[in-house]
């Protein structure tokens, strides 16, 4: 599990710049997709986006998002918290 320091800089502020990484890759997530299964050599695409395909299925895209928007939802609360707590 990582621990809390992960969203705080060395000044100990919050570090906003991780949730632009998260939108950035939903936001992308096609493009993304595509690089990756171009990076992939050719005679082991259909092995990967046949596992890939399963992963996904397994995991569920619903889930991985709601994750995201909780961890969305709890770092927002912690600096608005965290923004109260200056003033």
């Amino acid at each position: 599990m990582a621990s809390s320091s992960a969203f705080f800089n060395s000044h100990g502020d919050h570090d906003s710049g991780s949730h632009l990484y998260i939108f950035f890759i939903i936001r992308d997530k096609q493009e993304i997709k595509a690089w990756i299964i171009n990076s992939i050599p050719s005679h082991a695409r259909r092995r990967f986006t046949v596992i890939g395909k399963e992963i996904d299925t397994a995991v569920g895209g619903r889930y991985l998002r709601g994750m995201v928007l909780i961890s969305f939802l709890v770092g927002l609360m912690v600096y608005l918290g965290g923004c109260s707590c200056s003033m």
